[in-house]
């Protein structure tokens, strides 16, 4: 959760930066994050600005720059997700092929693009049912009762 959010002062995109950052903290590193904090110190922390995910040493400078980026305390400082997106297809250039696949902005874009218009069909094609609230309850209903 992004500083701001925990202060309770601005929820927007760059604090969905913020989670995206950790969110990449995680698959580079494939640990949870904070794992073994108590929440509410994590909390109190996270939002005083006094904690930050450690990044390995052998992470790729330009991943390291990219969670750095995401991790800014001023919400204002951290990247749009276009911005993002231009830094990991630059990045992917120069990475080992262990990270390349969690990179692969393309792939990701063109599965996201095919789940959305697969919900929307989904939600189109659902919207003349009955909801369940729309529906008789059996025990209630005259036929079934003497």
């Amino acid at each position: 959760m992004a500083p701001e959010l925990i202060r309770k002062q601005i929820m927007n995109t760059k604090s969905e930066v913020w989670s995206f950052g950790v969110l990449l903290w995680e698959l580079i590193t494939k640990e949870i994050p904070y794992l073994g904090t108590d929440a509410q110190t994590l909390l109190f922390a996270i939002g005083m600005g006094e904690i930050s995910l450690p990044i390995p040493e052998n992470c790729p400078e330009e991943l390291k720059e990219i969670l750095l980026e995401c991790w800014k305390t001023d919400f204002q400082q951290r990247p749009s997700f276009d911005r993002i997106m231009v830094l990991l297809e630059h990045a992917q250039d120069s990475l080992d092929s262990n990270y390349r696949i969690i990179l692969d902005s393309k792939l990701l874009h063109e599965k996201t693009e095919y789940n959305i218009k697969e919900f929307i069909n989904y939600i189109n094609s659902n919207k003349d049912r009955p909801s369940r609230d729309d529906e008789e309850d059996p025990t209630t209903s005259p036929t079934t009762q003497k």
